[in-house]
């Protein structure tokens, strides 16, 4: 996966991390990918592993572009139908927005029941 992301990072760092307590989840890696060009400006973008499979993408944004974040992801994918105070999911997309730390997320269909408990939907 790094080759793959090579030409989309200015720079790569991996890192092996302690997996989750979740049940069957027993290794967590991340790159981390400098550079990464999203919404218009260059991004850090941390592809997640879950027992060596993607599992998320977090893709860091400012502050300030959390509002036509929402509105993008809303005009692609319909009213969130997960929502709290930090965080709305689009599952029918495997895609979010997170405010409290601003980001923007994309994961696998296999996590959703986590990402939404986490959420709290």
């Amino acid at each position: 996966m790094a080759d793959n992301l090579s030409p989309l990072c200015s720079a790569q760092t991996f890192r092996e991390l302690d997996p989750p307590p979740v049940p069957g989840i027993t290794s967590r890696s991340q790159i981390d990918c400098e550079g990464f060009d999203y919404f218009g400006a260059p991004r850090l973008a941390e592809f997640v592993f879950l027992n060596d499979e993607l599992a998320m993408v977090w893709v860091l944004v400012e502050s300030g572009d959390i509002p036509n974040l929402e509105a993008s992801m809303t005009a692609l994918h319909g009213e969130a139908d997960v929502q709290s105070m930090d965080v709305d999911l689009h599952t029918n997309a495997n895609a979010g927005v997170r405010r409290d730390v601003p980001e923007a997320l994309f994961y696998a269909e296999t996590i959703e029941p986590l990402i939404r408990m986490q959420a709290g939907g």
